[in-house]
């Protein structure tokens, strides 16, 4: 999930060449390959051992294909485009290579308020994400495409920070008008007593990120107020209310897209002018610090679901790194 990028595209004219430049990166359950979007209307899926061009996933000419999601069971591909000419988002068979479902709310024949970002949730049976033009949080089936829970409406433009319990129904939204992290259960799960309504001590920090370990147990939660250092907040539940078990502030970082490790000992982060963070949930502080992609904005990050290696995506290339050493194991071009 990309955040920024909704903002980020509503400046360009739906008539520019779109910048072929790497903003989102996806990674299959058994790490055997990746895709990566560049806001264009290609979606690449390379080897990832040998970084090999394995295929290209065609949409619409003038697409903007940006935040990728895989289901869990690696079935299927989904990317949301925002072109702001009223495309719905695709989703393709990874076993036909083929799109199969279209995403976002039909507003007329030719016209779909397409969703801007979005996330897997319930173990793969629900896509959720907030549209472009209604800009609510709205749960679709991700079988059928069909809208199946809409959130309180957010009366701002663009996109809300956003987390999702990729495990359950659970979701962590911001709400900046009330300056507060609140709790949706859109399936009434148990997850609300565990967790409570909301965060009520993370108050008008400016929250622009947010993530669920992958053991469903932390939530970190990323606040850059302007002109400030980012705060980064690792909560927990505890007696059916959220505390801050670490928190650490850090400058001169402008966070653009995070991961969790696969084993969850570690939160990969990285930003403007190249900055990877590799910060240690448990401690509350950041263990290492470089600049990859000489010095370029990294717009994706993702972690491989096995082992301690992740991915960045800055221009038009794709660099893997180690997480322990922090050395560069290889680099990817994407085609010109």
């Amino acid at each position: 999930m990309i955040l920024p990028l909704v903002l980020f595209f509503a400046t360009r004219k739906a008539t520019q060449k779109p910048v072929r430049q790497v903003v989102d990166i996806e990674i299959e359950p058994n790490d055997k390959w990746l895709a990566v979007s560049a806001a264009t209307d290609d979606v690449w899926i390379y080897r990832i051992s040998d970084g090999k061009l394995l295929r290209t996933l065609h949409h619409k000419p003038g697409s903007h294909l940006v935040d990728i999601e895989i289901s869990p069971d690696k079935g299927h591909i989904v990317c949301s485009n925002v072109s702001y000419e009223g495309d719905y988002t695709p989703v393709w068979s990874t076993k036909s290579w083929h799109e199969v479902a279209k995403i976002g709310i039909p507003m007329t024949k030719s016209f779909w308020d397409t969703p801007g970002n979005l996330e897997y949730a319930a173990g793969g049976k629900y896509l959720i994400g907030p549209t472009l033009f209604g800009h609510e949080l709205v749960v679709w089936n991700a079988q059928t495409g069909a809208v199946a829970y809409i959130a309180r409406k957010n009366s701002r433009f663009g996109s809300v920070a956003f987390a999702v319990n990729a495990n359950s129904t659970f979701v962590a939204m911001y709400d900046p008008q009330a300056g507060r992290i609140r709790f949706w259960n859109f399936e009434n799960t148990s997850k609300v007593r565990e967790w409570g309504d909301s965060i009520k001590n993370i108050t008008n920090r400016g929250v622009t990120m947010m993530r669920f370990s992958h053991d469903d147990r932390r939530l970190f939660v990323i606040s850059h107020p302007p002109q400030q250092p980012c705060t980064f907040d690792v909560c927990e539940p505890v007696r059916g209310a959220t505390v801050i078990a670490q928190s650490d502030r850090i400058s001169g970082l402008d966070v653009r897209d995070l991961s969790w490790a696969a084993d969850d000992s570690m939160i990969y982060m990285a930003g403007l002018f190249g900055r990877i963070v590799c910060f240690n949930p448990k401690s509350g502080t950041v263990q290492k610090s470089w600049i990859g992609h000489s010095g370029k904005a990294i717009r994706a990050v993702a972690a491989l679901h096995h082992g301690p290696e992740f991915v960045t995506g800055a221009a038009d290339a794709i660099c893997i790194w180690s997480g322990v050493s922090g050395k560069l194991v290889r680099t990817i071009q994407l085609p010109r």
